[in-house]
């Protein structure tokens, strides 16, 4: 994003989100305008799976937005929190 111009806060970024239409996967990037963001966050993204993209019988499982700024913390706190190691923060 840098050098690409301004940036507006709760844009999607790029404009009209990032979508597969053999995996159904979606995701795009955005900010809060600074009095709602937490801690040093920039923005985030959001991930999705679209439900023509679930097997049969699955469900979806709601996990929290991650900061950028603070991504690799987050996800160390919440294996911690569950009792397993971290992943490698891949989304």
């Amino acid at each position: 994003m840098r050098g690409g111009g301004v940036f507006y806060e709760w844009n999607h970024y790029p404009e009209g989100d990032v979508y597969d239409p053999d995996s159904h996967a979606q995701y795009y990037y955005h900010a809060h305008p600074p009095q709602l963001r937490g801690g040093d966050e920039h923005g985030h993204f959001h991930t999705f799976l679209r439900p023509r993209g679930m097997p049969s019988g699955t469900m979806p499982l709601m996990l929290p937005e991650l900061a950028i700024a603070n991504a690799a913390g987050a996800a160390r706190r919440s294996a911690a929190r569950a009792g397993g190691a971290a992943e490698s923060g891949r989304q």
